[in-house]
């Protein structure tokens, strides 16, 4: 069942969990200067202090996929002026060396190398003994006493279980787990999904705070994303495809119909609009309307049903019935497959991988290497568009 357990701003259609909230307040506090974020040894970073997009990573050192995010930041950072990265202590209890290697790496901080000793943690995950890690402090030229007295006196456990304790406030439960300005991604991500998402962010800053330097862009299609059951319209064979997470139950999703609509028919056999469940748990009844989408899609009549829900706000089990017998459908069968396991999955499996993007509220956009999170601004998803078409 899609969780409940999270507070939602209905009026604009958000999707705020814990994570966002506190994560958002951070965000607030830095604005006003009330904290930084990396001014002590403590809690490293990369990139600009003052950078208007702070990244937080969450990772443990023993986790291959940890290893791989270290990879995609460093991407990101060495393509933006705009990011900084702030990394957070999240060691798992599975995982044999991997408090230990964290404690290491606070170790080596304190002597100012901890970014040095986190790239050799990272590159030697099967070597995480306690001779590896004195090992690694001595080819970096770190005083051996005053590391090994950290390591073997568990001298900066307490900042480390200071990070894991933050984890669990903010609802992390796997490694990585990224926090951009507020809004979270969860897992192993693609080079275009979370450059997507840090545009995203970017688009929503006064240009006059944006750095002027080579802005994190990346090209390609999203693979995090299964697509095969989804509704599409438009191209058969697109040159590019428009993925759109909407909630039936939100006006902001209605308005967009006559945007998207007007981008598809400007380039005729090009785009393909791909719809992706993601009813909000703060609208009652979403959940069903959009089980009630799925049923008529297995008639062939999905498009049609989206309409007719868009187009009549409000909707109850009967109206949901009406709209069946508007388009007939086979009521038996429309009924059975409305309140079956299938559609209550597939309404399921798009909202989780919407919630693994960082999708944030709705309508929200993937068009190539970009996301647009709310109502486009008036040409801004032609502009992407044209964008994604001529490879930019």
């Amino acid at each position: 069942m899609i969780s409940k357990h999270r507070i939602m701003r209905c009026s604009l259609c958000l999707k705020v969990n814990l994570s966002a909230l506190l994560l958002s307040l951070v965000a607030l506090a830095q604005s006003n200067h009330l904290i930084a974020l990396g001014s002590d040894p403590a809690m490293p970073t990369k990139g600009r202090m003052d950078a208007p997009i702070t990244v937080l990573v969450f990772a443990d050192f023993e986790s291959f996929t940890s290893a791989r995010a270290a990879t995609l930041v460093d991407g990101v950072l060495a393509t933006s002026a705009d990011v900084r990265i702030v990394f957070k202590h999240a060691p798992t209890s599975s995982n044999q060396h991997s408090l230990q290697a964290h404690e290491a790496a606070v170790a080596a901080a304190a002597q100012g190398k901890f970014w040095e000793m986190h790239d050799l943690l990272f590159q030697n995950q099967t070597k995480l003994t306690r001779e590896d890690l004195l090992g690694y402090a001595q080819s970096l030229g770190l005083d051996a006493s005053a590391f090994k007295r950290g390591v073997d006196e568990h001298l900066n456990r307490a900042i480390v279980e200071r990070d894991m304790v933050e984890a669990a406030a903010l609802g992390v439960t796997t490694t990585p787990t990224f926090f951009i300005n507020g809004r979270r991604l969860q897992g192993t991500q693609a080079s275009s999904v979370l450059a997507g998402v840090i545009q995203s962010v970017r688009d929503g800053i006064p240009k006059g705070e944006r750095a002027s330097s080579k802005q994190s862009e990346a090209s390609g299609p999203i693979p995090v994303i299964n697509l095969d059951r989804s509704p599409t319209k438009g191209a058969k064979s697109p040159a590019l495809r428009i993925i759109e997470f909407s909630d039936f139950e939100c006006t902001y999703c209605a308005q967009v119909l006559p945007i998207v609509q007007n981008v598809i028919a400007l380039y005729p056999g090009q785009i393909q609009l791909v719809f992706k469940h993601f009813p909000l748990p703060s609208h009652q009844g979403a959940t069903l309307t959009h089980q009630a989408a799925v049923a008529a899609g297995e008639q062939g009549k999905f498009w049609q049903m989206h309409d007719l829900l868009f187009g009549h706000p409000g909707h109850s089990r009967e109206d949901l019935l009406k709209f069946a017998r508007l388009l007939n459908l086979d009521i038996g069968k429309f009924t059975t497959a409305m309140d079956g396991h299938s559609a209550k999955l597939e309404v399921e499996k798009d909202y989780l991988d919407g919630d693994r993007l960082g999708v944030d509220g709705v309508p929200f956009f993937i068009v190539g290497a970009r996301v647009i999170s709310g109502v486009p601004k008036p040409g801004q998803l032609r502009e992407l568009v044209d964008k994604a078409l001529k490879g930019r």
